[in-house]
């Protein structure tokens, strides 16, 4: 395994910035961000250019950082059909700039209409994803799956792939073996969800792992209940309550071999470039100790 961070955290500095400081800080790999305000890629150059694309190349491998995934959430099943489309067409630019870039995987979510339920978002998926799928194939990519809710759109959020019931009928209903997983317990744990029996059902479709922590407030939690806001919040990897040392260990059990890629999403560690950086560090080391 070789652990990674997303490098959304870290927009101030240029790509070759933070290749380097990946490299001095024991990272072995980075999972590129690639939405507008983060992204440091020409995706369109880099598909349409060999050229452009073997420069890339060169830059990762002068230190030593493979590219662990090209990642953009995206709203694919969205209700407006303008930004339902734009959120396809730049899925579409990371699978071809990934095969440019000979890098096996795109990370995204599956998406939602937050005005319809769940059953009906799954016939969406019917609807949308075979053509998607049938452009990763054709490149030759696998598309992982976040498990995030993504609560920004209320009520409920837009990406329905947030729970293992969802995760089994998506897969029923688009069974090509390119698309899986990109697991993050995180945000199992806070929606209740055994997240070691969940790694376990779904081995064989976990292509990469997002290491993020939650933290529960339980003096909050007790005052809102779970209907209430602000009784959790994401932590870094070794602040929070996931088991790190049983989800590692668990990881080896399943036969998983790839990328552990950091998000760093926590709220303690944010507000400046080394606060930042510090809170990578620290999780780097927490996390190292578990890998083998």
């Amino acid at each position: 395994m070789k652990l990674s961070f997303i490098n959304a955290c870290v927009p101030e500095l240029t790509l070759e910035k933070q290749l380097k400081w990946a490299q001095a800080n024991g990272f072995e790999a980075i999972e590129v961000h690639t939405h507008p305000r983060t992204n440091k890629l020409d995706l369109q150059k880099i598909a349409s250019n060999r050229g452009e694309a073997q420069r890339v190349k060169e830059l990762f491998a002068q230190y030593n950082i493979q590219i662990s995934s090209l990642l953009l959430g995206g709203h694919h099943l969205h209700p407006d059909p303008s930004r339902r489309e734009a959120s396809q067409n730049h899925l579409k630019n990371m699978i071809a700039a990934a095969a440019a870039l000979d890098v096996s995987t795109v990370t995204t979510f599956i998406g939602r209409d937050h005005t319809l339920p769940v059953k009906d978002n799954l016939k969406l998926v019917g609807q949308v994803w075979p053509e998607l799928m049938k452009f990763a194939e054709e490149h030759g990519r696998r598309i992982a799956i976040e498990n995030c809710p993504m609560l920004d759109e209320w009520p409920s959020g837009y990406n329905i792939a947030y729970a293992p019931e969802v995760w089994e009928a998506v897969f029923n209903i688009i069974p090509s073996p390119l698309l899986g997983l990109n697991f993050d317990p995180s945000h199992l744990l806070w929606l209740g969800i055994d997240y070691i029996a969940a790694l376990k059902k779904f081995a064989s479709k976990v292509f990469l792992v997002q290491a993020k922590d939650t933290e529960i407030l339980t003096n909050r939690l007790n005052q809102s209940g779970i209907l209430g806001e602000g009784w959790w919040r994401y932590r870094l990897p070794g602040l929070g309550q996931v088991d790190w040392g049983r989800f590692i260990n668990t990881l080896y059990e399943i036969g998983y071999d790839g990328p552990i890629s950091i998000e760093h999403e926590d709220p303690v560690w944010e507000g400046s470039l080394e606060k930042v950086q510090r809170g990578l560090i620290f999780s780097q080391k927490y996390l190292s100790q578990f890998v083998i």
